[in-house]
């Protein structure tokens, strides 16, 4: 990812996030930390989805039902996992490294805890950014519907905005578009 991210020219936030998901995946192999690895490996659920997106709209196919299941998927599956997972274990990971820290268990190496800690940090606090871009598209979408409302002319359970228009307002406000050429 961190190459796809570089490669890409995704921009800093998205190199920062894989550099440090590969720093803490890495350094969680020690000893204590495993199962916490595996834990935090499973945020990145949601990642094939985004760079599915990511290539969709590059290749302009952002009118597709692929495209839509991409946008829809990534949102729930970033929100459910990173926010309603992710944060809560990183909590959990946090109290046992603390304790084990306390408790002067010799397989420990401090200074790597404590930069594992600090990338932990870091990448909640860039899922709390992104997860309000995510909730901020959802929130647009949502008051879209709600404002056009099922019309008589719609066959029932049709869906209340063109699917064009739903997908403009799940996109990220930040999102660039490929130029011609």
């Amino acid at each position: 990812d961190v190459f796809f991210c570089t490669a890409a020219c995704q921009g800093w936030p998205f190199v920062l996030h894989a550099s440090a998901g590969l720093f803490i995946y890495w350094h969680a192999l020690q000893p204590f930390q495993q199962r916490a690895a595996c834990f935090f490996l499973c945020w990145e659920a949601s990642t094939p989805l985004l760079n599915l997106r990511s290539q969709l709209i590059a290749c302009r196919l952002t009118h597709t039902r692929t495209f839509s299941c991409a946008n829809v998927g990534f949102a729930a599956a970033f929100l459910i996992i990173r926010w309603g997972f992710g944060m809560p274990g990183s909590v959990f990971w946090w109290s046992d490294s603390i304790a084990l820290l306390r408790a002067g268990d010799p397989r420990l190496r401090p200074h790597v805890v404590f930069v594992t800690m600090a990338a932990n940090l870091a990448l909640n606090s860039l899922n709390v950014w992104w997860g309000s871009k995510v909730l901020a598209g959802v929130a647009r979408l949502a008051r879209g519907r709600g404002e056009s409302g099922a019309s008589g002319g719609e066959a029932p359970g049709s869906p209340s905005l063109d699917e064009e228009r739903a997908l403009e307002l799940l996109r990220p406000t930040d999102a660039v578009e490929p130029e011609d050429g």
